[in-house]
């Protein structure tokens, strides 16, 4: 998988539109999903309940960089960080 730099004006060109997609959708899913419990999340053990970890399962989060022929999204380290990044903010 190619990445074009098709990056609007005042973005860096690395943050290709697709990117700046998968990084909205963490943004989005962290706000609905992540911030409402975040505060009753253990944050010594970080356990993170199962039903939040079958929605993360469900939008790729954790097939990111596992090739699409095995079932993963086949994206890299870059878009990796970008949810990871997104999720860590909730």
């Amino acid at each position: 998988m190619t990445h074009e730099p098709t990056a609007r004006p005042d973005t860096p060109v690395y943050l290709t539109e697709e990117r700046l997609a998968i990084r909205d959708l963490a943004r989005e899913f962290t706000a609905r999903e992540v911030l409402p419990i975040a505060n009753v999340l253990d944050p010594e053990r970080g356990d993170i309940p199962d039903e939040l970890r079958r929605k993360m399962a469900e939008m790729g989060f954790f097939g990111i960089m596992i090739d699409e022929d095995h079932g993963g999204l086949g994206l890299g380290v870059f878009e990796y960080c970008l949810v990871a990044e997104e999720l860590a903010r909730g």
